[in-house]
C-alpha cells in the first residue's frame, strides 16, 4: 500500500517555507483573540 495525500493534497508537502508560514500565520490570528480575552477579564467581564 502506497501512502500519497490524496485525500488532501496540500503544496506544504513540497514547500516547508508555506506550511512555516500558515502556521505562524494561524497563531498570530489568535493572538488578537487571547489578547481580547485577557483584557476582558481583566475589566471583569465573565468570559
Amino acid at each position: 500500500m502506497t501512502h500519497h495525500s490524496v485525500n488532501a493534497p496540500s503544496a506544504a508537502d513540497h514547500n516547508p517555507e508555506l506550511y512555516q508560514l500558515t502556521v505562524s500565520g494561524a497563531f498570530l490570528s489568535i493572538l488578537p483573540l487571547v489578547a481580547a480575552l485577557l483584557v476582558l477579564g481583566a475589566f471583569g467581564v465573565p468570559v
